[in-house]
């Protein structure tokens, strides 16, 4: 009987400590949920500050063509989960030398349905973007997000050098 006791107790001890680190806050004092509220916020925000000043768009016009955007961002980011897990899969099976042809298949036809899927909804979120902006303003919303993409790929090489130069550049890789 007290053997069953301890072992209950320990099991009960085991399920609750996992809870109070979840429910605890993290860094900076705030939860899980309010840190992704307040990420998402700051998304939205520097989302309506680049249609404003990137992409030239007045304010109105700005924030409605944010307000489409966000519409369209949870189906987008279930379409991207969708690629990235097909992804992972597929580095998985590449890492193993895997033989298995029907997982390579089925990994690979998921992550081209996905990436289909996704052209979709960008085709659905243009055709509902020209429907709120004036033609002036599309072609201003197409040009500046080509050049906004630019930048960031800019950024995002910047940054790639940097991190291997600090690694070196003779150790591993090709």
């Amino acid at each position: 009987m007290f053997r069953v006791l301890r072992i209950f107790s320990a099991t009960l001890a085991f399920t609750l400590i996992p809870l109070t680190v979840v429910a605890q806050p993290g860094p900076g004092g705030q939860s899980k949920g309010a840190r992704k509220a307040l990420l998402m916020q700051r998304i939205h925000e520097v989302r309506l500050q680049l249609l404003q000043t990137e992409v030239g768009l007045d304010p109105a016009a700005a924030k409605s063509a944010a307000g489409v955007i966000r519409g369209f961002d949870g189906l987008r980011r279930g379409f991207m989960r969708s690629q990235r897990q097909a992804r992972q899969e597929i580095r998985r099976l590449l890492e193993s030398s895997s033989n298995d042809m029907k997982r390579y298949r089925a990994a690979v036809a998921q992550m081209r349905q996905a990436h289909g899927e996704l052209q979709q909804l960008r085709i659905k979120e243009f055709d509902a973007l020209v429907k709120v902006l004036t033609p002036r303003q599309s072609a201003l919303l197409v040009l500046g997000l080509e050049r906004v993409k630019r930048k960031l790929r800019k950024r995002l090489r910047a940054m790639k050098r940097d991190r291997r130069d600090r690694r070196g550049r003779g150790r591993g890789g090709f």
